[in-house]
């Protein structure tokens, strides 16, 4: 019996690269074919690993040397965006693209969680960092989990309240005890962490 997928265009989430700090993940994130956002910094790396590019975001100085640069990639997308402001950039596009979700490959995730939280009503947005998948919930998490496994909390507001059920610990970690389901509710978006 053979299967076939069929995924309509901006259906899968988009995967944009920052830096290529878990290019172990990232082959895990191709299967379905997504679009490939990188942000100029990665871009020579990602391309020597062998991962085809869609898009580059970058500075709008250095724009043109990088489309003369990546001729050979032919046809890829070159987004001028603000120096410093090339995460959001990317953003922008793949919310005015249409996609509703995205993976996003960064070593320091947390410097990614101020700047993605403007368009959680847009996108389904995931954090990788080579050892925990960060997710950004809106006000409720709830998932099957075996026993001692570990969640990491980081709040938007430092006024949130975070309250929890099936799982013990305190203000920023919580654990399992046993296997079942663990609830967090909150007032609002906030980010979890899991171990990959």
């Amino acid at each position: 019996m053979s299967s076939h997928h069929f995924v309509k265009e901006g259906q899968e989430p988009a995967l944009l690269i920052v830096d290529p700090v878990a290019v172990d993940h990232v082959e895990a994130l191709l299967e379905w074919a997504p679009l490939v956002v990188v942000l100029h910094t990665a871009v020579h790396e990602v391309i020597l690993r062998g991962t085809k590019v869609d898009v580059v975001i970058a500075p709008s100085a250095d724009a043109d040397l990088l489309r003369q640069q990546l001729l050979d990639q032919s046809p890829i997308e070159i987004i001028p965006s603000a120096q410093g402001q090339e995460l959001v950039a990317a953003l922008r596009y793949l919310d005015q693209k249409g996609q509703r979700a995205v993976n996003i490959v960064a070593s320091e995730p947390r410097e990614i969680f101020e700047q993605a939280v403007p368009f959680a009503g847009n996108l389904r947005i995931t954090v990788v960092d080579g050892h925990q998948k960060w997710s950004l919930v809106d006000s409720r998490y709830r998932k099957w989990m075996p026993a001692n496994q570990t969640l990491h909390i980081v709040k938007t507001n430092e006024h949130q309240r975070i309250s929890y059920e099936g799982l013990q610990g305190g203000d920023t970690v919580f654990s399992t005890a046993a296997a079942g389901m663990a609830t967090l509710s909150g007032n609002g978006l906030f980010w979890i962490g899991e171990s990959l």
